[in-house]
C-alpha cells in the first residue's frame, strides 16, 4: 500500500502475554511459511465478482509512491472529478494501493477517464477496472480422477460437503456418482496430483452450532469463549479407481541407441480397489478375515429409490461429461479393467 508511515500498514498489535510460557500456540516462528487451499466458486462469490467488475476501480500511486491515505485520495477525486465522496468508497488493498467502489457506472467512468491526470499529494494516480486476475497466478488441475470414499458417514453424502472435502484434498469436484449402496461414495474430480491422495483420511465433523451469535443487549457481557469445539472423527479410505493422465509418456529406452522423445499420449490408468482395504493391498486374506462377505449381485435391495444428488451448477459439469463419454472408449493403461469395491 502507499504507506502511511515507515512501519507500513499494521493489521493488529500484539499484547503482552498474560503468563510466562516457553512456547505459545500460534507463534509466528512455529507456523509454516506457505500452504495451499482450493476454494470452489459459490453463488456469493459470483455476485461479488459481478459487482466489482461493474462498479469498482483499482488505484495505484505513481512516482515514488509517497504516503497517501484513503481520505486524501477521496478528497482528490472529489475535487478533480466532481463526484461527491458520499457516492464512492476508497479502501486500502493489494497488489494495487486502493480499491474504489462506486454507486453507479457513470461515476466510475468519470474517475477512470482521469487516470494519470488526477494528482494526490503532488503525484499522479492511475486507475484501471477491477479484474479477477489482479491477485492471481495461472495454474491448472491436470488429472481427471475417479475416486470413492469408503467409510464416509451417509449423512455427509451431500454435494456442498463433498465440494469442501475435495477442496481440502487439493481438488475440484466435478460430479457425484449415484450411489449403488451405502458403503462407498464415488465421485469424479480434478486433482493436482492423485499420487498425493493419502490412503487413509480422518474426516472430522465439528458439532453444529447450539446457539446463534451474541447480540448486544441480550446480556451484560458477551459469553466467554468456549474451551473447545467438540467433533466426531470418521476414518475414511480413499480409493483411486481411475486417472486420466495427460502428462508425457515416459517409456524406458529399448536399447542404448534409442534416443526417442517422450510421447504425448493421454492414458487412462485403472486400479483394483477392495472395500475396507488400502489400494494395492489386495483382497482380504481368507485365513485372516475382516472383510464382510455379502451375497447377491448388487449391494442394495428394496423398492425405495436410491439417494440422488442435484446436478452441480455452473459450467464445470460440461467438460467432465465429455470426458466421461471418452472413458468408455479409452483403453486402460496396463490393465484390461478395474475391480470396483
Amino acid at each position: 500500500m502507499a504507506g502511511a508511515n515507515l512501519g507500513g500498514y499494521q493489521i493488529c498489535a500484539a499484547t503482552p502475554p498474560q503468563f510466562v510460557e516457553k512456547y505459545r500456540i500460534g507463534e509466528p516462528d512455529s507456523r509454516p511459511e506457505r500452504g495451499r487451499v482450493v476454494l470452489s466458486w459459490t453463488s456469493g462469490m459470483e455476485r461479488h465478482e459481478r459487482y466489482l467488475q461493474e462498479l469498482s476501480l483499482m488505484a495505484s500511486v505513481l512516482k515514488g509512491r509517497p504516503p497517501v491515505s484513503p481520505a486524501e485520495l477521496a478528497e482528490a477525486i472529489e475535487l478533480h472529478t466532481g463526484v461527491q465522496q458520499r457516492y464512492f468508497r476508497v479502501e486500502v488493498t493489494r497488489p494495487e494501493d486502493f480499491l474504489i467502489s462506486f454507486r453507479n457506472q457513470r461515476e466510475k467512468e468519470a474517475v477512470l477517464r482521469c487516470s494519470k491526470a488526477l494528482f494526490c499529494n503532488e503525484v499522479p494516480v492511475s486507475f484501471k477496472p477491477w479484474n479477477i486476475c489482479c491477485w492471481a497466478e495461472a495454474s491448472a488441475f491436470q488429472f481427471f480422477t475417479k475416486i470413492s470414499l469408503d467409510g464416509l458417514p451417509p449423512h455427509a453424502w451431500e454435494e456442498e460437503a463433498m465440494h469442501k472435502l475435495v477442496n481440502s484434498l487439493d481438488g475440484q469436484l466435478a460430479e457425484l456418482i449415484p450411489a449403488a449402496d451405502a458403503r462407498c461414495l464415488g465421485l469424479f474430480a480434478w486433482f493436482k496430483n492423485p499420487s498425493d491422495l493419502s490412503h487413509h483420511l480422518d474426516v472430522e465433523i465439528p458439532e453444529r452450532p447450539a446457539a446463534g451469535r451474541w447480540r448486544e443487549g441480550t446480556s451484560a457481557t458477551p459469553p466467554s469463549p468456549p474451551r473447545e469445539k467438540p467433533a466426531l472423527t470418521y476414518p475414511v479410505i480413499i480409493h483411486v479407481e481411475e486417472v486420466i493422465d495427460p502428462t508425457p509418456l515416459h517409456t524406458p529406452p529399448t536399447s542404448f541407441d534409442d534416443n526417442s522423445d517422450d510421447e504425448d499420449v493421454t492414458r487412462r490408468n485403472t486400479f483394483s480397489c477392495w472395500a475396507g482395504r488400502y489400494d494395492g493391498a489386495g483382497p482380504w486374506p481368507t485365513e485372516v478375515g475382516g472383510g464382510h462377505v455379502y451375497a447377491g449381485a448388487t449391494g442394495s435391495a428394496g423398492g425405495l429409490g436410491a439417494r440422488s444428488f442435484a446436478p452441480i451448477p455452473g459450467e464445470v459439469s460440461a467438460p467432465p461429461r465429455r470426458l466421461l463419454q471418452r472413458l468408455a472408449t479409452m483403453p486402460a493403461a496396463g490393465q484390461s479393467g478395474t475391480e470396483e469395491s
